[in-house]
């Protein structure tokens, strides 16, 4: 047959095809999907939702790979360009890893003798609570301790850490560190701890201090970047303290002191509207928006309102239109609920689910409860209407899941297991 024969070209153009498919199917969705930071692609536990199914078989979505990693932790998985990536404990160590999506096969590891000193309250477990952040070449991890490191997300070699305790006296959190790094330009921007130091944004490359903020206690609330009125900022929580930073510099752009019970916050901060500052506590506390407003050269913040009948844990919420579901309560009864954005006012009320947390797909939600239950939900103003629920862990699953395209990754305190939620 002549090598330029239509027959001849047709099977070529058929084999580069399948090549591109087969080559799409290893290195995993697009960028779009990728979840390099905790709250997935907008830092706000959303996605498309695009080619899930809606009901499941009988016996829950299918099953693609699970394994055993860890004695124990709550990072969340990232995922991009085909790998996986959390951090974990296992006996006295940290463990940084890296998996193959489509196999749970692991990539690499990084270990860190991590003992854990007398006093340290174990009530929610050694951790660590912090989830990692990729950004360019390299992943950073925090632990429950406050060692930042740096590694090379190819391969896992260390490229510089920071014991935060032991160079910059940060204070030891009871249950240990729970705030998630975050990404601005070249830096990475930590919750730290201390006396000028509440919020410090470090170099990438090298680990250096590029500028410190505040004084503060620390917390477990994840920094969150945003634009309000144009203008970057890194809003963070700092005990009873929100506060809006100038991402580069540190300069800091407005504060806001609220009632003391605030300090228990743990719950992430959501961005409803410009200016408009979501954020809810457990314990004594309870939810609240802060309004941001330019004020002549400078900035003000208000509490817009307040209202104790709508408490999240450490769960995340999903936002639709004008209102955020999620699940309130702490140690006693759970709810599904929803409250409005504008003025406090709670929607509704719903049983049927332990402590969860739950992500908005497109224009439904994905809710995991702290049992291991899984379920597809359509948000409505007056509940949620569950299309399709199952069973797919057992133990405390406090971690939020991922989903990449239609593959959903979940994991409890020692293993990963991954879904498929669409059509095989």
């Amino acid at each position: 047959m002549h090598p330029d024969s239509p027959t001849q070209r047709l099977r070529v153009l058929a084999t580069v095809t399948l090549l591109l498919a087969l080559l799409a199917l290893a290195t995993g969705p697009a960028m779009a999907n990728d979840w390099t930071q905790w709250g997935g692609p907008n830092a706000d536990f959303s996605t498309s939702g695009e080619g899930l199914v809606t009901s499941w078989p009988e016996d829950g979505p299918p099953v693609l790979w699970r394994r055993t990693i860890s004695d124990h932790g709550h990072a969340a998985i990232l995922y991009e360009a085909g790998t996986l990536y959390t951090f974990v404990r296992r006996g006295d160590d940290d463990v940084a890893l890296a998996l193959d999506a489509a196999s749970g096969e692991t990539k690499w590891e990084q270990v860190h003798a991590s003992p854990l000193p007398e006093g340290y309250n174990r009530q929610f477990g050694p951790g660590p609570h912090a989830t990692p952040l990729i950004a360019g070449e390299r992943m950073f991890t925090i632990s429950s301790l406050t060692r930042i490191q740096a590694l090379d997300k190819q391969t896992g070699e260390l490229l510089w850490a920071h014991d935060l305790m032991q160079t910059m006296g940060a204070p030891m959190m009871g249950r240990g560190y729970g705030a998630s790094p975050v990404a601005w330009g070249d830096l990475v921007i930590a919750v730290v701890g201390g006396e000028g130091q509440g919020v410090v944004a470090f170099r990438q490359a090298d680990g250096e201090v590029v500028w410190k903020a505040l004084d503060g206690q620390g917390g477990y609330v994840t920094p969150r970047i945003a634009e309000i009125d144009g203008v970057p900022q890194v809003l963070v929580s700092l005990g009873a303290t929100r506060a809006g930073l100038d991402p580069a510099t540190g300069e800091v752009l407005w504060t806001l002191e609220l009632r003391p019970e605030s300090y228990t916050t743990m719950a992430p901060l959501f961005v409803v509207g410009d200016g408009e500052v979501f954020s809810s506590s457990a314990y004594a506390d309870g939810s609240r928006v802060v309004k941001v407003t330019r004020a002549g050269d400078g900035w003000k913040a208000e509490e817009a309102w307040y209202s104790n009948k709508f408490q999240l844990m450490h769960q995340t919420a999903a936002r639709f239109g004008d209102l955020v579901y999620g699940s309130s309560g702490d140690f006693g009864p759970a709810f599904l609920a929803a409250i409005d954005v504008n003025d406090g006012e709670i929607a509704f009320r719903q049983r049927g689910f332990a402590k969860a947390n739950l992500m908005r797909v497109g224009d439904r939600v994905l809710i995991l409860d702290e049992d291991g239950k899984l379920a597809l939900g359509q948000p409505k103003a007056d509940g949620i209407e569950i299309l399709a629920e199952a069973e797919v862990l057992a133990g405390t699953a406090w971690t939020v899941p991922t989903l990449v395209g239609t593959r959903l990754f979940v994991r409890n305190r020692e293993e990963i297991v991954a879904l498929q939620l669409g059509d095989l």
